[in-house]
């Protein structure tokens, strides 16, 4: 533990996100001992036909409910609004329309390189900061990957 008492977790940040990201509302759960992350349809497999998972043994299971789509929807929101392109803004506006607006935003998205690259980037930090907010309110916070030496 360090000063600010949140408990180490080793990185699965990236895992998390896209659980709690989940458009269908899965649940899943992270191992406190490796902080690897299952949805829970795999962990319900793996009890089935493997070693059963007592997902109450709070010490070392840690229990992810998806927040919906609604946060990456917000993002693209927030993403048109920070568009100085007032064309593309214009179109991006259009596509988040109703049914499909996950779809159509990133059509639009991937026809312009320039809105590609600064939306893949927007995007990601979204997720992954997502994921570091919800694990810090659970009381954790990601240990860092290990730096990698290139021969």
């Amino acid at each position: 533990m360090r000063g600010d008492g949140r408990r180490r977790l080793p990185p699965a940040l990236d895992d998390l996100a896209q659980l709690l990201d989940d458009a269908h509302g899965e649940a899943g759960a992270i191992s406190l001992d490796d902080g690897t992350i299952g949805p829970m349809p795999a962990i319900e497999y793996a009890e089935e036909f493997g070693e059963p998972i007592d997902l109450g043994e709070s010490d070392r299971w840690l229990i992810v409910h998806s927040t919906g789509s609604e946060p990456a929807y917000q993002d693209m929101v927030t993403f048109i609004d920070l568009l100085d392109d007032r064309t593309a803004a214009e179109k991006l506006s259009s596509a988040i329309e109703g049914r499909g607006a996950f779809r159509r935003f990133r059509r639009v998205v991937d026809a312009h390189d320039e809105i590609h690259t600064r939306w893949s980037g927007y995007a990601e930090e979204r997720r992954l900061g997502r994921a570091r907010a919800w694990l810090a309110r659970a009381g954790y916070r990601p240990v860092l990957a290990e730096l990698r030496t290139v021969s």
